[in-house]
C-alpha cells in the first residue's frame, strides 16, 4: 500500500515539471512574423492571348491656337505578356484659345486643326511590378512604350501622315478592367493658315492621356 501511494506522489510531482517544460518551449519558440504579412507574390495581371478594348481621352498641351480633347477607341491584342499590337481612332474636339491674328491677314483667321486620326502601333511592356498602400491594397501594373503611325485629317480637308509614340502605365483594377495613363507625342504636317506659309510644316502635339480598358478572352487569373 505504501508503495502504491509513493508511486502516485512521484507521478503528481512530475506533472508540474512537464507543464513547466512545455511552457518553456512555448515561450522560446520563435514567431514567424512573415506569415502575418499579406503576400504580394504572384503575377495577377496576365495579358497574353487577350484582347484589350480601351476608351481614350487625351489633352494636348502645346497648341497655341486651340484647346484640344481627342477622344477615341483602341483595340489591341497581346501576343505575349510584354508585346502587343493595337489600332486606334480618335475624333478631336477643339475650342479656340482666343482672338488670333497673322502677318498680312485680318484678325481671327481660319486656322486649320486636326479633326480625326487613325493609327496602328506596337506596344512593348518590359516592366511589370506592384505597389502597396499601407500593406492593405496591392495594385499590379506594367510600364510600356508605344510606337506607331497612321493618318490625320484636318477640318479644312487636309490629310497628313502621322507619326506617334508614347510612354505609359497600365494599372490592374480587376481581371477584366484596367486603367491607363500615358504621355504621347504626335507629329503631323499641317498648313495651319490657308494661302500663306506662316504656320506651315510639321506640327508637334504633346498630350497627356487616360484610358479605361476592358480585357476580353484568355484564361481567368
Amino acid at each position: 500500500m505504501r508503495g502504491f501511494v509513493l508511486c502516485i506522489l512521484m507521478f503528481a510531482g512530475a506533472l508540474p515539471l512537464s507543464s513547466a517544460h512545455a511552457a518553456s518551449e512555448t515561450e522560446v519558440k520563435p514567431m514567424n512574423r512573415l506569415a502575418q504579412i499579406p503576400t504580394v507574390s504572384g503575377r495577377l495581371f496576365e495579358k497574353q492571348d487577350r484582347i484589350e478594348l480601351t476608351l481614350w481621352f487625351d489633352a494636348p498641351v502645346d497648341d497655341p491656337f486651340y484647346y484640344h480633347a481627342p477622344m477615341g477607341l483602341a483595340l489591341g491584342y497581346h501576343f505575349v505578356e510584354s508585346l502587343s499590337l493595337g489600332v486606334r481612332g480618335d475624333y478631336w474636339l477643339s475650342i479656340e484659345r482666343g482672338p488670333m491674328s497673322s502677318p498680312g491677314n485680318v484678325p481671327n483667321p481660319d486656322v486649320a486643326r486636326p479633326l480625326f486620326e487613325g493609327f496602328g502601333e506596337i506596344i512593348w511592356a518590359p516592366v511589370y511590378g506592384k505597389w502597396s498602400f499601407l500593406s492593405k491594397l496591392f495594385v499590379h501594373f506594367d510600364a510600356h512604350v508605344k510606337l506607331g503611325g497612321g493618318v490625320v485629317g484636318s477640318d479644312d480637308g487636309q490629310l497628313s501622315p502621322l507619326i506617334t509614340g508614347a510612354v505609359g502605365q497600365r494599372y490592374r483594377i480587376a481581371d477584366w478592367f484596367v486603367l491607363s495613363v500615358e504621355i504621347r507625342q504626335r507629329v503631323m504636317k499641317l498648313q495651319r493658315i490657308a494661302d500663306i506659309e506662316v504656320g506651315s510644316g510639321w506640327e508637334h502635339f504633346l498630350s497627356v492621356g487616360v484610358g479605361a480598358s476592358f480585357m476580353l478572352g484568355g484564361s481567368d487569373s
